[in-house]
């Protein structure tokens, strides 16, 4: 009977030594020392903590509202009287709510409550790449929204020929930021391929990770070359000025910068010698050359620049009119080589009608008649026996308007003289300072022009503005001579009457 009894009371004993932990409120366990440790999507906790006993487990309970309603939970390391845990796969820059429950092997319960806020995660922005060329490109990136905890330690950009590009390839570091709010950063890169398509994206590096920002791309651009261009005829030539111009056909892959025209009495001139600047890019353009020399040859080309340098279009040549005794001649290139006066005698100007003379006089008259003509009704050998004409059967120096009129370097035309006119030159009719006519063009590209002047009978004009009338050095038969004639659809050299009034276009050898 003893001995049972003696059982009996130890294991009373022994039940009311576990009671005793029991009776210990886990609610009571203080905390030391506790850290919490903030990141974009994380927070750490760690610390120890007073209690009789070691604790079985702890548990942290997390919530974004105050009530601890729809808590996530989770499990706490426990070393003797030390503890961690960590909360994971949270928002950025956002309040939570936590609450320990304490587990000493007899009772759960739960503590005070605290908080903790994670940290505002930056927003890193990608811009559009400007500059592209066919090997470069600028490329620019923004920060936002950055919080004083991060540590910006790296901010630049990561690019790449295929998508997704990251910092383990091809990147740039542009250095790092201590700043918080708004900061913007860019770089230049180069050594691209041409005809190339790049994805890139800005990148920051901080003391808590990477952030990317959107992928974009863009396209170098094809590889450069020269640009090609073409020169155009010369015309409106003077003794001082002429016009040309081009036409810029390709800009070689690359903005055309410059254009125009160069020139030089040496062959093959280039833009160090004289040119024109006249705009820039693709087309065609117009170009004035001045401050030329009369009576010169002058060789001229078209340019354009862009990045990779000049080109130039084919040559041309003109020679710009010269000046015998105050009157204004051009070389039209014709095979002769006569130059043709710009004016009529008695013009002021290419357009000018000038002065009418009857076939073998010299001066101008009020009235045009076969009475007061000096040749009209003369025959070939008269005409020679009175000194009218020479043994070529041309007029004399003393009867050629253009000789007594211009001096003895200038002269009527032959009937010869006008064909070659008609068949090596290009007629146009046109109307200049507002008179009808032929733009006559030679075979070098420079030109006279001849305006319908009609002729006159007695005291009247007929015909002017449609058609033109001038006189050649040529009698046809006893009572008319050779002139070259025109209008709108037609020339020719024909015979007319020696006592009409006619103008005189003078060449020279």
């Amino acid at each position: 009977m003893k001995k049972t009894l003696l059982i009996l009371g130890i294991i009373a004993l022994v039940f009311a030594g576990c009671k005793k932990f029991d009776e210990i409120e886990a609610s009571k366990v203080e905390m030391n020392d506790e850290t919490i440790e903030r990141g974009w999507d994380y927070i750490k906790i760690s610390g120890e903590y007073d209690y009789p006993v070691d604790l079985e487990a702890m548990t942290l309970y997390l919530s974004e509202k105050e009530d601890m309603s729809g808590a996530k939970t989770y499990g706490c390391v426990i070393d003797g009287k030390t503890f961690s845990v960590e909360a994971d796969d949270l928002k950025d820059g956002t309040k939570y709510h936590f609450q320990y429950e304490y587990d000493n092997g007899y009772v759960k319960e739960k503590g005070e409550k605290g908080n903790a806020v994670t940290i505002d995660k930056p927003i890193v922005v990608t811009k559009d790449a400007g500059g592209i060329t066919t090997i470069s490109a600028v490329l620019t990136g923004d920060v936002t929204n950055n919080d004083a905890a991060n540590e910006i330690e790296e901010r630049g950009f990561c690019w790449a020929t295929e998508p997704q590009p990251t910092i383990a390839g091809t990147h740039h570091n542009c250095g790092g930021d201590t700043g918080v709010g708004t900061s913007t950063f860019s770089h230049n890169i180069s050594n691209l391929q041409d005809d190339a398509t790049y994805y890139f994206r800005a990148y920051i590096k901080t003391n808590l990770g990477i952030i990317y920002g959107e992928e974009k791309s863009f396209k170098t651009l094809e590889n450069i070359e020269l640009p090609r261009v073409t020169t155009l005829s010369v015309a409106n030539i003077t003794q001082t000025t002429a016009t040309s111009g081009g036409i810029v056909i390709s800009g070689g892959n690359a903005a055309v910068t410059a254009r125009g025209i160069c020139w030089s009495t040496s062959q093959n001139p280039t833009i160090d010698d004289n040119k024109t600047v006249d705009g820039s890019g693709i087309g065609s353009f117009t170009s004035n050359i001045t401050g030329l020399t009369a009576n010169t040859t002058y060789y001229v080309r078209a340019y354009a620049t862009n990045e990779k340098g000049t080109n130039y279009g084919q040559q041309r040549s003109f020679k710009t009119n010269g000046t015998i005794n105050g009157h204004e001649y051009v070389d039209l290139g014709l095979p002769s080589g006569l130059k043709w006066a710009t004016c009529n005698v008695g013009a002021n100007s290419p357009a000018g009608y000038g002065d009418y003379f009857a076939w073998g006089e010299t001066e101008t008259k009020t009235e045009y008649t076969i009475d007061n003509s000096l040749t009209y009704g003369l025959g070939i050998s008269e005409l020679q026996s009175q000194g009218i004409i020479d043994g070529s059967e041309n007029l004399a120096p003393s009867h050629d308007a253009a000789r007594a009129n211009w001096g003895s370097s200038w002269r009527m035309p032959t009937n010869e003289e006008q064909q070659e006119l008609i068949y090596n030159c290009t007629w146009t009719w046109t109307t200049q300072n507002g008179k009808n006519g032929y733009k006559v063009t030679g075979p070098n590209g420079n030109h006279i022009f001849l305006p319908a002047t009609g002729f006159r009978d007695g005291s009247s004009l007929f015909n002017d503005g449609y058609h033109g009338t001038y006189w050649c050095s040529s009698p046809d038969d006893d009572y008319g001579a050779d002139y070259l004639s025109f209008d709108e659809v037609d020339e020719g050299v024909y015979g007319f009457y020696r006592s009409y009034g006619l103008p005189v276009r003078p060449i020279t050898e």
